[in-house]
Parts: C-alpha cells; sequence; structure tokens
C-alpha cells in the first residue's frame, strides 16, 4: 500500500511543478521522503544504521533546500554530499576481485567515456556560475561521477539484483542533482525541475530497494564471451 502511495505522490509532485502549485509541492518535498522511510521501516527486517544515516542527511538536504533562504542551497549540497560519501561504504562492502570479459570491458569502456564527458561539460558550463558554490559544487558532482561509474562497473561484473539496484540509485541522483544545478545556475526551466521531482524521491526508493534486496547473482554464462 506504501509503494502505491509513493508513486502515487511522485505523480502529484510532478502536476505541482507543471501547474505551478508552489505551497503543495514544498509539503510534498517533506512528506514524500516520509512515507518513503515508513515503507523502508515496514519492509525490512532490522533497520541498517548506515542507510538511516545517508537517508537523514538527504532529508535534511532536500529540506533545507527548499525552506532555507539564507545558505540553503550551500546545505543542500553538503548534505548531499556527506550522503554520498556514505554510499562508497556499499561500494567497497560488495567489490571483489576485477574479472570481465571482453563484453563487460567493452561495456564499462563506453560507458564511462559517455559518462566523462557529460560531466566535463556540465562542469565546464557551471564554473563560471557556480560563484561560492563552486567548491561544493564540484565536489559533489565529483563524487556523483566516480559512483555512478564504480556502480556501472559492479553491475557489469556482478550481474546481481543489489548491484542494479545500486546503480539505478546513483543513476537516479545524478539526473536529479545536475538537474538541481543546471536549473538553479544556469537554465531554470520547467523540464529541469520535473526531471529532479522525480528522480530524487525514485533514488531514495530504489535505495530502500537495494537495502532490502539479496546479492543473488543473475548473470548469464552466455554473456561471458563478446
Amino acid at each position: 500500500m506504501l509503494k502505491y502511495l509513493i508513486f502515487a505522490l511522485i505523480l502529484l509532485s510532478i502536476i505541482t511543478v507543471v501547474f505551478e502549485v508552489e505551497i503543495v509541492g514544498s509539503l510534498l518535498i517533506v512528506c514524500v521522503p516520509l512515507v518513503i522511510f515508513a515503507w523502508y521501516y515496514k519492509e525490512s527486517k532490522s533497520l541498517d544504521y548506515r542507510i538511516v544515516f545517508i537517508l537523514l542527511f538527504l532529508y535534511l538536504g532536500r529540506v533545507m533546500g527548499e525552506y532555507m533562504v539564507s545558505h540553503g542551497l550551500f546545505i543542500q549540497i553538503v548534505s548531499f554530499g556527506i550522503a554520498y560519501s556514505g554510499l562508497f561504504y556499499f561500494f567497497y562492502q560488495n567489490n571483489g576481485p576485477f574479472e570481465y570479459s571482453s563484453r563487460d570491458l567493452f561495456t564499462i569502456g563506453m560507458a564511462s567515456t559517455l559518462s566523462t564527458i557529460i560531466f566535463i561539460i556540465t562542469l565546464l558550463e557551471l564554473y563560471a556560475v557556480l560563484g561560492g558554490l563552486t567548491i561544493p559544487a564540484t565536489i559533489m558532482i565529483l563524487l556523483l561521477y566516480v559512483l555512478l561509474i564504480t556502480a556501472g562497473i559492479q553491475y557489469v561484473r556482478i550481474r546481481s539484483e543489489q548491484s542494479m539496484w545500486f546503480f539505478l540509485v546513483m543513476l537516479s541522483f545524478t539526473v536529479s542533482d545536475i538537474s538541481l544545478i543546471l536549473d538553479t545556475f544556469y537554465l531554470s526551466v520547467k523540464e529541469l525541475q520535473v526531471l529532479k521531482t522525480i528522480y530524487h524521491p525514485l533514488a531514495l526508493f530504489f535505495l530502500i530497494k537495494y537495502s532490502t534486496s539479496d546479492d543473488t547473482v543473475y548473470k548469464s554464462k552466455s554473456l561471458q564471451s563478446f
């Protein structure tokens, strides 16, 4: 029931952005993560304090960025950066020997090259307009870049349910935060606002799915050769 409520609230959030219902939209920014936290409490057999730590900093940053007029965005970026730093633990926890087929190496190479180009272009375009937030915003973007690449590598190597959810977590956070920064400093359009409205709660949803899923490997032997 809570899962369906989460998606209904995300849809409602999109509607508030499109039709500029700011009061309801601001309330949903507070409420949607709380419903996701409640779903995590219901779904998990035992709460993982590391996931709770990450969720708290993400929630703090999201709320402060919305409601604090002074330094709100700075607090949001720093809070997100702390949360993303915590996610490195889960990459380290699931890390293993680097055994890849030719297909795996080709996939990793192409995806890494494309991601690198996108991140470099983003940083170059934003560098001149970030002002006092240049350092924290750059650190946050670099954290996202490293986590996205490593999550992709981990998924290609393991191909388990957990590694898939972790990759979706990082992909969603990347889309959400890049949209946030572009919308704030570069080009304020509804499309970017809709993207961050969709992908931030989705990232939280995927993070809960990651923490409550198992590490069953479904990598097919047929993928071992190029």
